[in-house]
C-alpha cells in the first residue's frame, strides 16, 4: 500500500516524507511473486508497464533500471580514485539472471501463462546465446545481448536464465494458496518446438515435448498425458489411483488422452475433449468431468 505509485502503475520507492524516488527498474515488479498485487486494476497497470518496450520489454528483459531513464546505460559517477563503473553497471540497466527469475515466478503466480512463457524464451535464448564449452558463466548480461565477463561476476546463478526455460515447460506450483506444492505445472505457449528428458521431480523422472500439434508428458516413461489440437498449459496436475485432477488453458479445443497406469482400473486410458479457455478436469471411478473456470477482469 506505501509503495503503490497510482499515476505511474509502478511499485516504487519513497522517501519518509512521502516523496516518490525519481527512478524505478526491475524491482517494481517484485510484489508479483510476494502476491502483493491485490487489485486486478494494479496487475493490469503493472503488466502494462512491464511488457512497454520503452520502458522494460525490450530484446533482452528484465533491465535493472527503465529504459526511458535518462541513467540507462550510463558510466557510473568518478568514485574517490577516479574510476567510474563501465556502461549498465550499478543497476543502470544491466540483466541480473536471478531478477529475472524472481519475476517470471511472479508471472506464473498470477497465472499470466502466456506472459510467463514469452519471458522464459527470452531468458532462455540470452543464457544459450552466451552458453560456452567450458562452462563458464556469469552473472550480469549487458542489454545488447552479452554476458559481461569479469571475475567478479563469475556465479553460478547465470544459470537461473536456462533454468526459467526448464521450469516453464515442467515444474511445481509454488507460492499460490490454492494450488498444491505437490501437483505438476506443464507445458509452454512459447513458440517452436521444445522438449525436456529426464528431469527428476517427486522421485519421478518427468520428460515433455511441445509442438505447435500437440503436448505430450510422459511420466517414469509412461505415456500419461497427451493433448492434441494446439498448445495449452496444465496447472496443479494431481495423479493417484483411478483418480486425476488439473486446470487447463488452451488456446484451442483439445484432444486429451490420460492413462492411468496404477489408478482402479488397470492401464485405464481416458479420451475427452477439452474447450478453449480455462478449465478444471476432474477424473475418478471413470467418470471425467470438466467444468469451465470464470476469468476475472484483468
Amino acid at each position: 500500500e506505501t509503495l503503490w505509485n497510482e499515476s505511474e502503475g509502478l511499485y516504487m520507492n519513497r522517501y519518509p516524507t512521502g516523496q516518490w524516488a525519481a527512478n524505478y527498474g526491475a524491482t517494481s515488479f517484485y510484489p508479483l511473486i510476494a502476491g502483493a498485487v491485490d487489485t486486478p486494476d494494479k496487475l493490469s497497470k503493472l503488466i502494462n508497464n512491464l511488457t512497454d518496450p520503452k520502458r522494460f520489454w525490450s530484446a533482452y528483459i528484465v533491465p535493472t533500471l527503465s529504459i526511458d531513464n535518462r541513467e540507462y546505460g550510463k558510466r557510473g559517477k568518478p568514485n574517490n580514485n577516479g574510476q567510474r563503473n563501465p556502461p549498465f553497471f550499478k543497476y543502470r540497466g544491466s540483466i541480473i539472471p536471478y531478477v529475472n527469475y524472481l519475476i517470471y515466478h511472479g508471472l506464473t503466480r498470477y497465472g499470466l501463462d502466456e506472459l510467463a512463457g514469452e519471458m522464459a524464451a527470452l531468458s532462455a535464448k540470452l543464457w544459450a546465446d552466451n552458453e560456452s564449452d567450458n562452462v563458464v558463466n556469469y552473472s550480469m548480461y549487458l542489454p545488447y545481448g552479452k554476458r559481461y565477463k569479469a571475475d567478479e561476476y563469475l556465479s553460478t546463478n547465470g544459470n537461473m536464465l536456462a533454468l526459467i526455460g526448464m521450469q516453464e515447460l515442467i515444474d511445481l506450483e509454488y507460492f499460490r494458496d490454492d494450488l498444491k506444492t505437490q501437483a505438476l505445472r506443464f507445458g509452454t505457449f512459447a513458440a517452436g518446438n521444445h522438449s525436456l528428458t529426464n528431469c527428476r521431480l517427486l522421485g519421478r523422472s518427468l520428460s515433455l515435448e511441445v509442438t505447435d500439434e500437440y503436448t505430450i508428458l510422459l511420466i517414469d516413461n509412461v505415456d500419461v498425458f497427451k493433448g492434441d489440437g494446439g498448445r495449452f498449459i496444465v496447472r496443479n496436475f494431481l495423479d493417484g489411483k483411478g483418480v486425476c485432477s488439473f486446470m487447463i488453458d488452451a488456446h484451442a479445443n483439445i484432444a486429451v488422452q490420460l492413462n492411468l497406469p496404477d489408478g482402479a482400473y488397470e492401464n485405464a486410458r481416458y479420451n475427452f475433449l477439452v474447450p478453449v479457455g480455462r478449465s478444471s478436469v476432474t477424473v475418478e471411478s471413470g467418470v471425467v468431468q470438466t467444468t469451465p473456470i470464470k476469468q476475472s477482469a484483468e
